[in-house]
């Protein structure tokens, strides 16, 4: 690990930085976030939205496999007898 250096030394150029510039960093960073942040909001949305069609489609073909697998066994209740 690399030493900072004693406590004057770091006074001393932490002095010499431009307080605005850091302001406006600091700005610019905290909006990159915020823009991350929507960004990340709007693809979970699309993906619960996909997830959701996603379900009910599987639920749809489920559904008729069901009803299909039904009618196949009626009909071989009805053959045996």
């Amino acid at each position: 690990m690399t030493e900072l250096g004693d406590t004057a030394s770091l006074k001393a150029e932490i002095a010499t930085y431009d307080k605005d510039e850091i302001d406006q960093y600091i700005s610019a960073i905290k909006n990159e976030i915020k823009m991350l942040n929507d960004h990340t909001e709007q693809l979970e949305s699309e993906n619960t939205e996909k997830d959701i069609n996603y379900v009910e489609s599987f639920i749809r073909i489920y559904e008729s496999k069901i009803i299909e697998q039904s009618d196949e066994m009626e009909r071989l209740f009805s053959e045996v007898q």
